[in-house]
């Protein structure tokens, strides 16, 4: 990446340099390969219909833990058709290349779909089930939302378009988005711009947790 020591990555309170950076990401795609395979490799784009992968998929994140997955999976199958309508309507171009303005517009869109996978049984309270089934739709743009990431961005209490805001707003910071195109990920299937955020924010907030438990 040349001199990406020099280089900085601004986090949301802080800043890390590249090379931490891309030391983090490996660290993911190498201790969890099998969830990165099972969840971004059976991914194949953007795509509108809810299918039954999308759903098992959510497994590889431990999106159904506290819970029997076949329940809120069964609610979501059968509210699909719901669902989608919603998806089909936001953009399938990546966030990279859309401006601010346009990315600004496909926020309520992207509301409205988390709002109504959210009222399905299973897959409201919290939002990482919804998030986390929606970005399978919108890898483009829309972003993972978990425990973890929301240490970052404020808690589970922060309303959806808050959030999103902020993810857009930390992407386009400084470097960041430089540095994200720049990781090398040797996979044979892509990991989008935002699930790059998601992994550097999760992983590194992971090994501060843990080695605050030692």
């Amino acid at each position: 990446m040349g001199h990406a020591s020099q280089r900085q990555i601004t986090l949301p309170g802080r800043k890390i340099d590249w090379s931490r950076g891309a030391e983090i990401m490996q660290a993911y795609l190498d201790n969890h390969a099998a969830a990165v395979d099972l969840y971004d490799g059976t991914n194949t784009g953007p795509h509108n219909e809810i299918r039954q992968v999308d759903l098992l998929a959510l497994n590889a994140l431990n999106a159904y833990v506290g819970t029997a997955p076949m329940t809120p999976m069964e609610a979501l199958w059968k509210r699909a058709k719901l669902v989608q309508p919603l998806v089909a309507v936001i953009t399938p171009q990546k966030f990279e290349e859309l401006s601010e303005a346009e990315v600004e517009a496909q926020v309520p869109k992207i509301y409205a779909a988390l709002a109504e996978i959210e009222r399905t049984n299973g897959f409201g309270g919290g939002g990482t089930r919804a998030a986390k089934l929606l970005h399978r739709l919108r890898p483009n743009i829309v972003p993972i939302w978990d425990a973890l990431i929301g240490e970052w961005y404020g808690g589970s209490t922060q309303p959806w378009p808050d959030y999103l805001r902020a993810v857009y707003r930390s992407v386009r910071e400084g470097e960041n988005l430089e540095f994200l195109k720049s990781v090398s990920v040797p996979l044979p299937y892509e990991i989008w711009t935002l699930r790059r955020w998601d992994i550097l924010l999760w992983r590194l907030k992971y090994e501060e947790r843990t080695a605050a438990r030692r």
